[in-house]
């Protein structure tokens, strides 16, 4: 499934001369569609040819919905940026350590006791 992925995503991203979240859902589309038909072939294959024809065509709404699916999941992350974080902006190292760490919050010092 990943090397189908992969190679639709090429493939269209190729031929489009465009590198934009479309290219996500053709290879997405096409790896579902696969996953959902193979879901049923395998479980068929020793079945008699009545039977494997019958899940083979049962099979195809569920492939659809694969392609549907996970086509609409993998073109909403690239059209997000292909990050799960959500921001957008480059931090360098010390400012991403500077926000992770806790500060120190500015009090008056303690006075001693007299």
């Amino acid at each position: 499934m990943g090397a189908t992925f992969a190679a639709t995503e090429s493939i269209v991203a190729n031929q489009r001369e465009k590198q934009d979240a479309l290219n996500g859902v053709a290879g997405g589309c096409a790896a579902g569609f696969l996953a959902g038909i193979r879901g049923a072939c395998c479980h068929a294959a020793f079945r008699r040819l009545s039977q494997v024809i019958r899940t083979v065509a049962r099979s195809l709404p569920i492939a659809v919905a694969s392609c549907a699916v996970i086509g609409a999941a993998v073109g909403t992350f690239d059209y997000a940026g292909q990050s799960l974080r959500g921001d957008k902006e480059t931090l360098s190292y010390e400012e991403k350590r500077k926000r992770f760490f806790k500060q120190n919050p500015s009090s008056p010092p303690l006075s001693s006791p007299q």
